[in-house]
């Protein structure tokens, strides 16, 4: 996800450096063990447009792990923009 979103910033003249992902699993309670929820959490100190927040967002979203994912695992996706540690 981040490569395409420095993909598509590098396409607007804006510069993703020191953008972070943090990514969660959760399993499922019963048998069979296997992952219930994945939760991706996207920091920037970039505070882009809304415009190029919403092009930038939408390429991460084109990612094709999401393709590979199998269809019951919910996914959770959270852009926080303008984030200083």
């Amino acid at each position: 996800m981040l490569t395409l979103m420095g993909i598509a910033a590098r396409q607007l003249g804006l510069d993703l450096k020191g953008a972070t992902a943090d990514v969660e699993k959760a399993m499922t309670a019963r048998p069979p063990r296997r992952i219930e929820r994945i939760t991706v959490r996207i920091r920037s100190s970039l505070s882009p447009t809304p415009e190029e927040m919403k092009k930038i967002e939408q390429m991460a979203m084109q990612c094709p792990v999401h393709a590979s994912l199998h269809p019951e695992i919910q996914l959770e996706i959270d852009f926080v923009w303008g984030y200083h540690s």
